[in-house]
């Protein structure tokens, strides 16, 4: 029995050298490629995050897009001013037709003979009465008389003019609700931005979990088709030794080509997860990114309930969004009630023009001219205007609704985190354990198959059990830390990952 039992053991650790596998067995040998990647850490894979998905990209354009409706609402605060230039060529003919002329001063007032150097004295009245009744005289005899042909005036001139308006409404009650909705719709907006880059942030540093686990994963497969390609050289030599029957070989064999398939399986797995953290990250799934295993344990949770709310409601950019959502319709509202009342302001005109007498008779030169006036608009009756401000005030408490809603939408969701994270906790406390069974039970039946008294089912079975185990708790451990990186997404903290 003893020399069978070290008969048994050399054999066992016989040299690879001295023994002839089968094909497949070498096959199994040969190192399978494995996937490059560029090196992402979890502090750069966060800053991308916030910057390069498209989804954030949208979110952060929309954001400028308010801005600058925040900056033109602020505009109603200035005068508008309107200025037009107009010019032409202008053409004129028409009769010429003498009207009487009427004298300063009613007929028959006595001459009164005072400063001759003053036009308006009654002296210069009588002696313009006398030109008119002489001159009216001669126009009646003229219109009496039959004429041949009729006298016309023609005229042509150049004209260029240019008019400048000033509005300024001084007091506008609805002014001020469309400018605070601007602003209530831009802050809305900026938390909009911060739940997406939330959003993204949380789905890419599950990939980047997800990858280091594949690593993990391809790392074990790889263990796994070392020790099964060892097993089967040294049961071949084994069988050839007439220890173990022929079936030993065959049943090697096949682990030996299923862990090289399965090998093949995770790295494929592994380059999946690559390309999808690349793709997550907004850029090009061909270059794929791997991520760098973190050395100390980034994820510090809420132990409690109580704290994660606390934490949720302090920072979950979906509140304060909501939030900001109430003062965009409260906002809203007040305009509403604003447009009913009175506008006061002030307008102002100024003219300026040239014309230019080319041919005939007429007004030519500069002519400026201005007016300057205030004024009060007042829609005493508009049914439109009157009743917006109903369906503004059903907006209010609607956007109240949503966030008491959302509020306790996000409670929902930090119980259901918090509890995922202490089960995934139980279960990789569970896996740990059980790996660390299964890796006594493995060596204790690995031993007993080198000493013969257990078969080859046993021990394939044995470590097949620790395989899964081992996988099992990388499995576990990358749940467990998906969970805590979900929870700290729920309480808006995720960010702060280093």
């Amino acid at each position: 029995m003893g020399a069978a039992l070290l008969l048994t053991g050399a054999a066992w650790f016989a040299p690879v050298q001295a023994q002839e596998p089968p094909a497949e067995a070498a096959d199994a040998e040969s190192p399978l490629p494995r996937p490059g990647g560029k090196p992402i850490t979890l502090s750069q894979l966060i800053q991308r995050a916030r910057e390069n998905p498209p989804a954030v990209v949208a979110s952060l354009a929309a954001l400028q897009r308010l801005e600058a409706q925040e900056f033109q609402a602020k505009g109603a605060y200035l005068p508008r001013v309107n200025v037009g230039v107009q010019g032409g060529y202008l053409y004129n003919n028409f009769p010429y037709l003498i009207s009487k002329m009427q004298a300063p001063r009613a007929v028959g007032a006595p001459p009164v003979i005072q400063d001759p150097n003053n036009p308006t004295t009654p002296e210069l009245g009588a002696l313009l009465q006398y030109n008119a009744d002489a001159l009216n005289s001669q126009i009646e005899a003229s219109q009496q008389k039959p004429t041949f042909g009729q006298q016309r005036v023609t005229n042509t001139s150049v004209n260029i003019a240019g008019t400048a308006t000033v509005d300024w409404a001084l007091v506008d009650f609805s002014r001020g609700g469309t400018v605070e909705l601007a602003k209530a719709q831009r802050v809305q907006q900026e938390f909009a931005a911060a739940t997406a880059q939330r959003v993204a942030i949380q789905a890419a540093v599950e990939l980047f979990l997800r990858g280091v686990a594949a690593q993990g994963l391809v790392d074990d497969a790889q263990l796994s088709s070392d020790r099964r390609s060892d097993q089967l050289k040294s049961i071949s030599a084994l069988v050839r030794a007439g220890i173990r029957p022929s079936v030993d070989a065959q049943r090697a064999e096949i682990e030996a080509v299923a862990a090289r398939h399965w090998l093949e399986v995770r790295i494929i797995e592994q380059q999946l997860t690559m390309a999808s953290l690349s793709a997550a990250l907004g850029e090009d799934p061909e270059n794929p990114l791997r991520p760098v295993p973190v050395e100390n344990d980034p994820f510090a949770i809420p132990e409690t309930l109580r704290k994660a709310t606390a934490l949720a409601a302090e920072n979950r950019p979906e509140l304060r969004q909501a939030e900001a959502m109430v003062a965009a319709s409260q906002a809203d509202h007040r305009a509403a009630i604003g447009s009913r009342l009175p506008v006061l302001g002030v307008t102002g005109t100024a003219q300026l023009s040239y014309t230019k007498v080319d041919d005939g008779f007429g007004v030519t030169g500069r002519n400026l001219g201005g007016t300057a006036l205030g004024y009060l608009r007042w829609n005493i009756f508009d049914p439109v205007t009157f009743r917006r401000a109903k369906v503004t005030s059903k907006a209010v408490i609607e956007a109240q609704k949503q966030f008491e809603s959302v509020l306790l939408g996000v409670k929902q969701k930090v119980a259901e985190a918090l509890y995922t994270a202490q089960i995934a906790k139980a279960q990789l406390d569970r896996a740990t354990e059980t790996l660390a069974a299964a890796a006594t039970t493995r060596q204790a039946q690995n031993e007993r198959y080198r000493a013969g008294v257990s078969t080859l089912l046993e021990l394939l079975d044995a470590e097949e059990l620790e395989q899964n185990a081992r996988r099992g708790r990388i499995e576990a451990s990358r749940d467990y830390d998906i969970a805590r990186a979900n929870l700290l997404a729920v309480c808006g903290t995720i960010d702060k990952l280093k």
